[in-house]
């Protein structure tokens, strides 16, 4: 059997809002390295400034991936000792990306707090159940976007482009991101042309001839522009004039 050579680093994620030091982290890691025969570990470390940034895109995480994809270029193994498993982001899904990356490059994994080394059968399936509750959270995060939307597009607040048929007015208020935020109001006469649009393909008439039809008769397209098959297709496929139309 081959014995591989292994290089030890370590990662640490040091934030002002808690207790655990870069010492404290470092002294772990090494301890770590000492009593898993290791030998002394290289540290890589960021500091928590932006906790909106993932693994692979903080300055210590892309210097860790470089060390770790060059020793994989040699043909060595990297062990990568971690003293907390949410040193790799804050969420379920950063972490699952990291762990990805770092397993792509060939990297083994020892987190501390967790007790698991990736190399075991036990460390595996961790990383299997990490990917499972990473697509749950995935899940969950687009559920509740959407339920969001739809309580705002029910609230009558717009929250994309500007549909055809509506106007949007400011309402004064902004949102966290600094967003004015704009409530749709009815435009009439818009609105008497989508009646006509839906009319003329309830009866079986082309989207070409529908734009042509409201072109000859000079009503204007929402981009100022003349009419055309996709602009008729996207004003009755619309989700806001679907919706309205049902109600009428």
């Amino acid at each position: 059997m081959v014995t591989q050579t292994l290089n030890t680093l370590g990662y640490c994620r040091v934030s002002d809002r808690q207790n655990y030091s870069f010492e404290v982290q470092y002294e772990q890691i090494q301890r770590a390295a000492e009593h898993h025969k290791f030998g002394h570990a290289e540290i890589f470390a960021d500091q928590d400034a932006n906790s909106d940034l993932q693994f692979v895109e903080r300055d210590g995480g892309k210097e860790l991936l470089t060390r770790v994809l060059q020793l994989a270029q040699k043909g060595l193994t990297a062990v990568v000792i971690i003293p907390k498993i949410d040193n790799l982001g804050c969420g379920v899904v950063d972490v699952e990306t990291a762990m990805r990356v770092l397993e792509k490059f060939g990297a083994r994994m020892v987190f501390l707090d967790i007790n698991v080394d990736t190399s075991t059968p036990i460390g595996r399936a961790f990383i299997q159940i990490a990917a499972v509750f990473a697509k749950l959270e995935r899940t969950s995060k687009r559920e509740s976007i959407q339920d969001a939307l739809n309580k705002r597009r029910a609230a009558g607040i717009l929250t994309g482009t500007e549909p055809y048929g509506w106007t949007a007015v400011n309402t004064g208020n902004v949102s966290p991101k600094g967003v004015k935020e704009r409530r749709l109001v009815d435009n009439p006469e818009q609105q008497k042309w989508i009646r006509y649009m839906a009319q003329m393909a309830a009866r079986g008439v082309s989207f070409t001839k529908i734009a042509a039809d409201l072109n000859q008769k000079g009503v204007i397209a929402k981009n100022g522009g003349i009419w055309r098959f996709g602009s008729i297709a996207k004003v009755l496929g619309s989700r806001t004039v679907r919706e309205w139309l049902e109600k009428k």
